[in-house]
């Protein structure tokens, strides 16, 4: 598989949740693997993480534990099925996941892991709920944004691209996922995410 425009640092991000982000990071990261090149999912999404629980990764040290210097990355990547994908947990969720990603570690990390892997897939949380996603944005090559199709799609969507461009983030594309022609709720309760508010740092 080529390299998209150049980048081998991936963000994976989604206006809200619900949208397919985990769902498109791991099927990525899949892919790429499959061509036989060296791939390292991370989750990111320090407040419920998904891409963790979807490959049942059973090891409690992740990214978190990096960050806070309690292991090194090698011991915070664990195999999977496929010889040349690796996962990293998201670790212990931290009291201030927002706060955990500005560490000056976070950026070390990712150009430390970006020597050893031939892709870095990092799956964030969604940019209309949380920072989180604006932060790492600026740390990677660029940013795959999951959507899908639903009421209010096209001003989230919008509202999305702005945030990234605000960051000055590469955005490789958009991804569109099955319409829901129902007109269901945004999910921002059923994701947890519903007591952060984008606007202040209260929470964090």
């Amino acid at each position: 598989m080529a390299d998209i425009q150049g980048g081998k640092v991936i963000q994976v991000t989604s206006p809200l949740p619900g949208d397919g982000k985990t769902t498109l990071a791991g099927n990525l990261a899949c892919s790429i693997a499959q061509s036989g090149k060296r791939v390292l999912v991370i989750d990111c999404d320090l407040r419920r993480p998904q891409i963790t629980d979807n490959f049942a990764m059973q090891s409690k040290m992740g990214l978190s534990n990096v960050l806070n210097g309690d292991c090194d990355p090698s011991e915070a990547c664990q195999q999977t099925p496929l010889s040349t994908l690796q996962v990293m947990p998201s670790g212990p969720i931290p009291a201030n996941p927002a706060e955990a990603l500005t560490l000056p570690e976070m950026g070390e990390l990712i150009e430390l892991l970006r020597d050893e892997f031939d892709y870095l897939i990092l799956d964030t949380p969604p940019l209309l709920v949380v920072t989180d996603p604006s932060i790492t944005a600026s740390m990677v090559d660029g940013v795959l944004l999951a959507l899908r199709v639903r009421r209010k799609s096209k001003p989230n969507a919008k509202e999305s691209v702005n945030i990234l461009r605000s960051v000055g983030a590469n955005i490789f594309g958009i991804v569109i996922n099955n319409s829901d022609e129902s007109g269901a709720s945004d999910g921002y309760k059923g994701y947890g995410y519903y007591r952060y508010s984008r606007y202040t740092n209260r929470y964090y």
